[in-house]
């Protein structure tokens, strides 16, 4: 029913009102209101926080980090609705000039959609296993911005088959293990111990087979069609990690001949970036979409049903206070990258006090240094690669027969068990 109309006596103001706002009361009362309203313009007043303290294990004041943002445009975007922020937001096409730093995203849904919730709703049982992380500094390899990120994309989609394509120290295996406690893991290295002096590679005695040293056999040599034939493998449902450094683009001729579809790229790094030179060959994802005139780019870009970088866990702003310069090979994020090229990340204590609180946790039950002044502090908070998932589009039935491909079946991971728009688990 429409709500009755409003009658002049029913919206004039009584008399004695009317002469109130007429007299020169009114008016000094109108005048005080917008000078007040164009200071507050002029100041532009946005939240700030003090300065940092030194000692980690107090209550940390962080600096004034806002007015630092660079490259920050003003349409703000609602994140969830307690942190609001101006953050650059992702393209979702290639319209872009060749050759420009830009931040993709693909599609909807999928295990990286409000990965903020998930990291919220499982702090305190993340925080534990990493606690438990059998290489507790991981030189060369995956810290805690990369190890949330395998493990909430594992958890979510709780995959039957785990590949991963390079092994190291094992850290990887430990946090798909943990995330996935029955799926069964092929873990792939020409290694058959670490590399960057760690004494031990972590064994996965659940449910893994190891093609590693003398029994090495690389992914694109594997018998795929044959374990896919006997029900060993259904492509549909495997998770494959490449961590390899061999040129990401150059898996997937095996990838899309057998049917492969969830993918995590480790080695996603910015142009001119990379620890080898495979890595720096344009191949990684986020190389091939500042290239949008290549064939190879438009074939990926719409042969991906989902494309997402895993945000990392904290601004880089937050490493201001940080004496260590920016590394030319990347993997790591300092305070005067470009934030155009950077998903919002989870956290944002510079502008959100329970944010701020949340942070203190990880860094006060990790034993770490927040100002990120102590070296091994600014490398586990500042980790990152720009990880992606892909979901892939599958070659349809018709063509698979046709070009005699194996694989490309099976039943599809369901991610039902997780409300992608809230990020809460589904009860």
């Amino acid at each position: 029913m429409d709500p009755p109309s409003a009658t002049p006596e029913a919206t004039s103001p009584p008399p004695h009102r009317r002469r109130q706002r007429n007299g020169p009361l009114y008016l000094q009362r109108t005048l005080l209101l917008a000078i007040s309203f164009a200071i507050l313009s002029l100041l532009k007043l946005k939240p700030i926080t003090q300065n940092l303290v030194q000692d980690h294990n107090s209550n940390i004041d962080l600096p004034q980090l806002v007015n630092s943002a660079v490259d920050t445009p003003q349409d703000a975007r609602i994140v969830d609705e307690e942190k609001t922020s101006d953050w650059p937001q992702p393209a979702r096409n290639l319209e872009a000039p060749p050759g420009e730093l830009k931040l993709v995203r693909i599609g909807k849904g999928g295990p990286v959609d409000n990965a903020r919730g998930f990291l919220l709703d499982n702090l305190e049982e993340f925080l534990e296993v990493y606690k438990d992380r059998p290489d507790k500094t991981n030189t060369c390899g995956i810290r805690i911005n990369h190890s949330l990120a395998i493990y909430t994309i594992t958890k979510r989609l709780q995959p039957t088959t785990i590949v991963e394509s390079g092994v190291n120290s094992g850290q990887s295996t430990y946090f798909f293990r943990k995330a996935a406690p029955s799926a069964n893991i092929i873990s792939i290295d020409p290694e058959s111990k670490p590399i960057c002096g760690q004494p031990v590679r972590w064994i996965d005695d659940t449910n893994n087979e190891y093609l590693t040293g003398s029994n090495f056999v690389d992914f694109d040599q594997v018998n795929w069609g044959e374990r896919i034939e006997s029900g060993a493998i259904n492509p549909a449902s495997t998770l494959v990690f490449v961590d390899d450094h061999r040129g990401f683009y150059k898996r997937f001729p095996a990838l899309m001949t057998f049917g492969f579809r969830h993918v995590i790229n480790e080695d996603n790094y910015k142009r001119g970036e990379g620890a080898t030179p495979q890595d720096k060959n344009g191949f990684a994802p986020k190389q091939m979409w500042e290239k949008p005139a290549d064939p190879e780019t438009q074939w990926l870009f719409q042969n991906s049903k989902i494309y997402a970088e895993f945000p990392p866990i904290l601004p880089p702003v937050l490493s201001k206070m940080s004496p260590h310069p920016k590394k030319p090979q990347g993997g790591f994020l300092h305070h005067t990258d470009n934030l155009r090229a950077i998903e919002e990340p989870l956290l944002r204590p510079d502008i959100n006090d329970s944010d701020k609180k949340v942070y203190e946790r990880i860094g006060n039950e990790l034993g770490l240094d927040l100002t990120m002044v102590e070296s091994q502090s600014y490398q586990e908070f500042m980790g990152y690669c720009f990880l992606c998932y892909m979901e892939l589009v599958p070659i349809p039935p018709s063509l698979r027969n046709a070009w005699k491909l194996d694989g490309g079946g099976g039943e599809q991971i369901s991610v039902q068990a997780v409300d992608f728009e809230t990020g809460h688990n589904r009860k």
